[in-house]
């Protein structure tokens, strides 16, 4: 099936993977009730940089009036899992972010200013203080 600018019924993603020769875009629904369905697929011929890719697809109306998301690829992103900082439990997600800004820096090989940083907290049978 298609993309199709005009299906989407507000339950709908489109997600765009780009690698060096192609872009992949899906058109995922995600209904009040039951899973995640891909609606559609198609992949093109990848010509230019990723905005240039994307002016391109939006103008052929095949990135529609949804909501949009794509990946980073391999290697521009790092994740790491560590304990949460002692006594930042209630604090702002900002003020938590930055407690493990200052947690991490030893751990990046880069300027850890530079980071974008968002944590998710994972409970932990057993442990007092969950993972990050």
């Amino acid at each position: 099936m298609a993309l199709n600018e005009k299906r989407s019924d507000g339950t709908a993603w489109a997600a765009i993977v780009f690698d060096d020769a192609r872009a992949t875009v899906a058109e995922i629904a995600r209904p009040a009730a039951g899973k995640p369905q891909v609606r559609a697929c198609e992949t093109y011929l990848r010509e230019g940089d990723d905005l240039e890719v994307l002016r391109r697809l939006r103008g052929a109306g095949r990135l529609g009036r949804r909501r949009c998301t794509t990946l980073l690829p391999a290697g521009q992103y790092q994740l790491l899992q560590i304990d949460a900082p002692a006594q930042t439990e209630g604090l702002p997600p900002a003020e938590r972010r930055e407690a493990l800004r200052w947690r991490i820096k030893e751990m990046v090989d880069f300027p850890v200013e530079a980071a974008g940083i968002d944590l998710l907290e994972i409970p932990a049978p057993g442990r007092h203080t969950p993972l990050l």
